[in-house]
This record gives C-alpha cells, structure tokens and sequence, in this order.
C-alpha cells in the first residue's frame, strides 16, 4: 500500500491542487453570482461535488494531499464546501398548515423531457409519466417540455376518467386550449430564437377550468399566463416559465423580462398569484432578484422544502425548477419526486391563500 501511495502520490496532490482551484472557482462565483460569462461558468460550478472530490483525494493521503501541515486541511476545506452548498439548499422556514376554514390547492409541477427523453414511448415513458403525476393527486398540474398533443390528451384522459377523443386535436399547435372530461388546459409551444434548436412547449392544467390570459417570448425563454377558476374561491392566476439550459446563455435577461412582465400584468390589475417552471437559473441567479421583488413581490416555496434541489433528478444539486407565491400564498405542504428518465425531479406544493 506504501508503494502505491508513494507511486500515486504526486498524482494525487497535483489533483488536489486542481480540485482545490476549481472549488476557488465555484466559492468565487457563489460570492459574486452571475453578472457575467466568465462569472455564470463559475456560478454553476457544483460546489458541494467539487469539495467531496477534495475530501476523498485528502483522505487518499492521509490528510496531506496539499501540505505536510497542516493535515487535513483539504478535508476541512472541502467540508466547509459541502456545508455551504447542504446549507444553500436546505429549507428553513417550517411549512405553515392551512387553517381549517383556508381551502387547499395541489400544485404539481415538472419538466418531463418532451414524456421521457430520447428513448421515449407513448404507451411505456410516457403511461409511466401520467401514473406517476395523477398519484400525488394534484389540482393543477404545469408541464415544461410537455410532449406532443395527442400525448397530452392520453393524460387528460386518464385524469378525467374521459375515454373520448377531445373535439379538436389541434394537431402541434402554436396555442392551444380546452378540455377534455373533466380536466381543462392550456397550452403553448414556441421557438423564439431560431438559431437556437432548443424549443418550449408549457402546458397549464386542472380539474378545474383554465383560460388562457397571456403568451410571451422572453429572451432566451418563454412564459403563458392563464387563469384557473376553482369553484368557490377567487380564481388563480398562474404564469408558467421555460427557460433554455445552454450554460452559456445569461440568464439574466429572462428572469429580468419576466419580472417586468409581472409588473406590467400587477399594474393592469392582473396579478400574478404564482409563477413556475423550469428556468434553469438557480435560486441565488441576479435575475430573481428583480422577480422577487416584481408585482405583489414573490418568494420561493421551496424555501420550506427540506432539499431545494431538482436537478439532476438523481442527484440534485440545483434549484433549477421553481415555484414561487405571491405575499397572500402560503405553503402547508412540499416534497419533490423523481422518476426516471425524467431528468428532473417533479415538484408538490399544498398551497393556501390568506
């Protein structure tokens, strides 16, 4: 074993130093966030995964990958790493149950990679898929990278408990809504830039209807605004984001557009009541600075979530898909699920209005 060590040993150490800048690089970007290219590469470099990396290559020599003394000092400092990213994304306030006369609203929302990623199928990813969101029993449910139409009405259906073919099947279409049984929808695709191969396809839906208010193009993304109206309440207004995942595409344009979009609607007197999507910006992105503060002002539910982290689904690192509530929203109840091959993990928020 000495003889490996000995053999291995420079190895290890110039891999240390290695790990080490790249977690200088990462801390920097956590400290400065994303103002720029250069900043945003830094910014999504995983700071957690980074010092874990430290930690083994330390250990590997006993504590003395960097130096002779002190030892340990690349455990440490990888541990601080992991501690800093576990406490970025752990939640904090306790969930707030809804008071016995507040009535409750389910919200599932997630991105499930177009039903089921490259090797996906109608009757196997897909069933799949639809299974997995009508058992966490959902009132509304927002999909980014929504499948196809007719994929989507296998879902309405199965929800709907309807086994009739909706009256139009709008077949791949720029905006789409309606119902099918008892479940209604919107939905809307786009391609704002066409240099870009990356293209949106949002779907709001509910067992209770939906109307469709608004469709934007955002820089490097896009949002549908709709309305959804549960009997005996005030209706939900309700915007839904896709955002592209190219890392060097700022994502500050989106997240700023977007927030000067709640504005205007606030302004018009069509506030926004929840926002959500896949935006592929993280929590901490500048650009949710101005979205927090946009409108009614917003919050992040998942702040009452015990991991934060959506992606990827089997390892969530990032806070890349959100759902966040105006100041009369709060929550009783937050988990997230996975399901493979979806690479994100899905997301379920109780939600109540004050």
């Amino acid at each position: 074993m000495s003889f490996v060590r000995r053999a291995l040993g420079p190895i290890i150490r110039i891999s240390a130093w290695l790990v080490l800048i790249a977690l200088v690089a990462a801390a920097v970007g956590q400290l400065t966030r994303d103002h720029s290219p250069l900043l945003t590469l830094a910014f999504y470099l995983p700071l957690g995964l980074i010092g874990v990396a430290l930690v083994l290559l330390d250990l590997s020599l006993r504590g003395r990958s960097l130096a002779r003394r002190p030892r340990f000092a690349g455990t440490l400092t990888g541990l601080a790493a992991v501690a800093v990213q576990t406490f970025m994304l752990t939640g904090l306030p306790a969930p707030e149950p809804a008071p016995p006369d507040k009535p409750t609203v389910r919200l599932l929302q997630w991105n499930v990679r177009w039903g089921g990623g490259p090797h996906r199928a109608r009757d196997g990813t897909w069933r799949a898929f639809t299974q997995t969101i009508l058992s966490h029993r959902p009132d509304v449910v927002v999909l980014c990278e929504s499948p196809e139409p007719d994929w989507l009405f296998d879902f309405l259906r199965a929800a709907g408990n309807d086994a009739t073919p909706p009256a139009d099947t709008h077949t791949n279409p720029a905006l789409a809504a309606g119902a099918l049984g008892d479940w209604h929808y919107v939905m809307r695709a786009s391609r704002p830039d066409p240099t870009v191969t990356y293209r949106h396809r949002t779907v709001i839906c509910s067992r209770w209807p939906v109307e469709f208010q608004s469709e934007s193009d955002l820089p490097n993304g896009a949002a549908v605004v709709a309305v959804v109206r549960p009997p005996g309440q005030p209706p939900i207004r309700i915007c839904a984001v896709d955002g592209v995942s190219l890392l060097h595409v700022p994502r500050a344009p989106l997240l700023r557009a977007l927030a000067d979009l709640l504005g205007r609607l606030h302004s018009a007197g069509r506030p926004v009541d929840i926002v959500t999507g896949d935006f592929n910006a993280t929590s901490r992105a500048i650009g949710f600075d101005d979205v927090r503060a946009a409108g009614d002002t917003y919050r992040h539910a998942a702040s009452h979530r015990a991991w934060a982290g959506t992606f990827p689904a089997r390892l969530p690192l990032y806070d890349i898909d959100h759902v966040l509530i105006n100041r009369r929203w709060h929550v009783a109840d937050a988990d997230t699920f996975a399901h493979p091959p979806a690479d994100h993990r899905g997301q379920v928020y109780t939600l109540w209005r004050q």
